[in-house]
């Protein structure tokens, strides 16, 4: 299949390069459009043009203007949860996702009324080549954050300020806004160096900025279960899962519920590895950019 690729450089989170790549090793031919012209091109030249979320780094006007042509499916690619921020994401670009042909989204998503005829749920992935972390007996932190610690994100800063309060070793990675006292802030890593981090941990925590959407994970999710690491990751309902050998993730809902595992897993070095050895195993068979793309 012919595919024009519509995006832009995000250097340091480049989903649409993984995109990229994955569709080549599937044995597609892509052509990769960075402008307005690009897209003209390749309408009518390709089967698909695939656009990645809000304007794909166009102008929005210039890009309205465009006639499809019958030959090219135009698809768009949102990996933001749209039905965030009360939907200023639907109004702000929803003029765009209306030309599309096809909108993937994930989550609740699926069922907002963007105006296109065709939606499909399609979530993210992580890139097969994503190294794989170690466990070691004697980590040098009981957990690890990753992301942002801004006002969104509050419930990583209530995991980090109740973990150190126990005594505990935490780092966080990415870490903007505010660091509670005692978290060691190890700041920007390329994601597919994030395993070498991860492999400092005993447990690597993820919580996203919502945690009670069906089906709605970001791709740092999968980063780190693809790179093996033992996840204790936040449901919005529910207690923890027990600790068992044939989990790839754990849950839990409440803090309490999180120190009791980190502790646990702190302990149990072998349990660590199988449960890192399950989360790797599942991802690279079901959640790689090329079953995505597939």
């Amino acid at each position: 299949m012919q595919v024009g690729l519509v995006y832009q450089d995000r250097k340091r989170w480049p989903k649409f390069v993984w995109v990229h790549q994955a569709l080549e090793r599937l044995g597609h031919s892509v052509v990769r459009c960075t402008s307005i012209a690009d897209v003209q091109s390749a309408n009518g030249a390709v089967d698909l043009l695939l656009f990645e979320q809000r304007n794909a780094g166009l102008c929005e006007f210039d890009l309205l203007k465009i006639g499809k042509h019958p030959d090219t499916v135009w698809a768009q690619w949102w990996f933001d949860l749209l039905s965030r921020d009360e939907g200023h994401l639907e109004k702000a670009f929803g003029p765009i996702m209306q030309k599309m042909d096809v909108l993937f989204t994930k989550g609740g998503d699926l069922f907002a009324g963007h105006g296109v005829a065709d939606r499909r749920y399609l979530d993210q992935g992580c890139p097969s080549d994503m190294p794989q972390c170690e466990h070691h007996d004697e980590p040098e932190f009981d957990a690890m954050i990753v992301g942002s610690m801004t006002k969104h994100y509050l419930d990583r800063q209530i995991a980090a300020h109740m973990l150190t309060g126990a005594g505990l070793r935490v780092a966080v990675i990415g870490g903007m806004g505010i660091i509670p006292r005692g978290v060691e802030n190890i700041g920007w890593v390329d994601p597919l160096d994030m395993s070498a981090h991860f492999s400092r941990a005993a447990v690597v925590i993820h919580s996203d900025i919502t945690n009670d959407v069906a089906g709605y994970r970001s791709d740092a999710f999968w980063l780190k279960m693809g790179a093996g690491a033992c996840v204790v990751a936040q449901e919005g309902a529910g207690n923890i899962q027990s600790v068992r050998q044939d989990v790839a993730y754990l849950t839990y809902s409440e803090p309490l519920g999180l120190l009791a595992a980190v502790k646990e897993l702190r302990r149990d070095a072998a349990m660590r590895r199988r449960v890192g050895e399950n989360a790797r195993r599942y991802t690279m068979a079901s959640r790689t950019y090329e079953t995505q793309c597939a």
